[in-house]
């Protein structure tokens, strides 16, 4: 594989200007996705199923009674109250915590394998390192720009070749494919072709918009064309099939253990008042959905992206509107403090000496 079927990892050169411009208006993006999301399952239902009100009628910002002060004069319904005062299962929570940092341990195990077979030869921590940070810079940054980190981090540990570390990290997004095609196809198998169609309808109309908003004039395929770089990827792994089905398996473990994550976490907020019994099975779909909607990040991580595309694969398998916002809300939540767990104790207890400006900084300059 060279860098040049990696044309999803090349960059331009920009000015500052641009670039500031170009992140400011992915946040923006991600924000009203956001606000959307919220406002499509109620305000007051988030507020009341996420605990958060809770907080707020505590904390002053809510009145609840006339002998309390708050900004926001009352709750409109007692059931909101109700709800905000279920208790949580937080042991739930740290076991999809943990469930959720086993995902990356797995995914960081794949990149050195991956890295490794392709000729580099830094160690296993080395290399789980240098993609932990990129991915974790990946949650606050669009269209992988956090793959830059990751380059950067192994060059300081003297990896400079650079279509390596290209390939691996390229490779590494191909399995994300393997494993929305695998746990899709597994999916059709258990829904039928019109209920499969149906809950990925949005998270695909997803996808195609984020592709239409970066696709180059001049064609369906222009400035986008990754069908000379998926070839050589799918060739390079027929040469080397006990690696391959090595590297699918962690795939799809990995894959699994975020869909019980995301059922455990669930579980943790099902409560009295709060009913957030989804079946399991919902859930590898919404998974799926989300993994979809986001393949393009043309939001930080794709925030707000995934939310939806996971929302709209819960909603259209029969349950609420509130209660699929909320366990869409809640995932992300999981999803981005984990990212920010692992950027933090990565700049804390080990020497990834990479800031955020080195990375925009080569990013502007067309690494």
């Amino acid at each position: 594989m060279t860098t040049d079927t990696l044309p999803s990892i090349q960059r331009q050169l920009a000015s500052q200007g641009q670039l500031i411009a170009g992140f400011s208006l992915s946040w923006i993006v991600a924000a009203v996705l956001l606000a959307a999301l919220v406002l499509a399952g109620g305000i007051w239902n988030q507020l009341a199923n996420t605990r958060v009100l809770s907080l707020m009628i505590e904390g002053g910002v809510v009145r609840y009674h006339d002998k309390q002060i708050g900004f926001i004069p009352g709750v409109p319904e007692l059931k909101y109250f109700m709800a905000s005062q279920d208790p949580v299962a937080w042991s739930l929570v740290l076991l999809a915590i943990a469930l959720m940092l086993g995902y990356w341990f797995l995914k960081s195990i794949q990149f050195h394998q991956i890295a490794a077979a392709m000729g580099s030869r830094a160690s296993v921590g080395t290399h789980s390192r240098a993609f932990l940070f990129g991915q974790g810079l990946n949650r606050w940054l669009p269209f992988h720009q956090g793959d830059v980190g990751t380059l950067l981090a192994l060059r300081q540990e003297g990896c400079d070749d650079e279509e390596t570390v290209l390939g691996s990290l390229y490779l590494g997004r191909f399995f994300i494919l393997v494993e929305i095609a695998f746990f899709s196809l597994l999916g059709l198998f258990f829904l039928g072709w019109g209920d499969w169609f149906a809950v990925l309808f949005w998270p695909l109309v997803i996808f195609t918009v984020a592709y239409l908003m970066v696709r180059r004039p001049g064609g369906w395929h222009a400035g986008l064309d990754h069908a000379s770089g998926l070839r050589q990827a799918v060739h390079w792994l027929l040469e080397r099939p006990l690696l391959s089905f090595a590297l699918t398996l962690l795939s799809v473990v990995a894959f699994f253990l975020e869909h019980v994550a995301v059922y455990a976490l669930a579980q943790a907020f099902t409560s009295a008042f709060v009913i957030l019994n989804i079946e399991f099975s919902v859930f590898l779909m919404a998974l799926v959905g989300g993994a979809i909607a986001r393949l393009i990040p043309v939001t930080p991580g794709g925030l707000g992206q995934y939310e939806i595309g996971f929302a709209t694969v819960v909603f259209i398998s029969g349950t609420g509107a509130p209660e699929a916002v909320t366990v869409a809300i809640l995932f992300g939540l999981l999803r981005y403090g984990v990212g920010a767990l692992i950027s933090l104790v990565l700049r804390l207890f080990y020497s990834v000496n990479v800031s955020l400006k080195d990375v925009l900084a080569s990013v502007r300059v067309g690494l």
